[in-house]
């Protein structure tokens, strides 16, 4: 058992909570894994975009990646910021949908 994990793989974690529960969940996330390696997964594409560096978009074929975005914004992030909601888009077109509106 360790008090410093070198990572930590989440899995849908926010799954269950209301909106309002899950963006207070992921302003505190961003705050505690500022020096940890995290891979964290979600069907959810703004939630990814809002936490990541990275977005790996996996292909229907299990365990095959079919594009990384990268998202280089700096952590101090604003949900609704224009380079975010960019790289939404274009992870949604990737997926060949339409971006959600809020």
């Amino acid at each position: 058992m360790t008090n410093q994990p070198r990572g930590l793989l989440i899995d849908e974690p926010f799954g269950a909570v209301d909106r309002l529960a899950r963006v207070a969940l992921e302003e505190e996330l961003l705050r505690l894994w500022e020096r940890q390696t995290v891979v964290f997964v979600t069907h959810d594409v703004g939630e990814a975009v809002f936490l990541a560096n990275r977005v790996v978009l996996l292909s229907p074929r299990l365990g095959r990646i079919q594009r990384i975005f990268e998202v280089p914004v700096a952590r101090s992030r604003l949900r609704g910021q224009k380079r975010l909601l960019e790289i939404e888009a274009k992870i949604y077109e990737a997926l060949h949908l339409t971006p959600l509106s809020i």
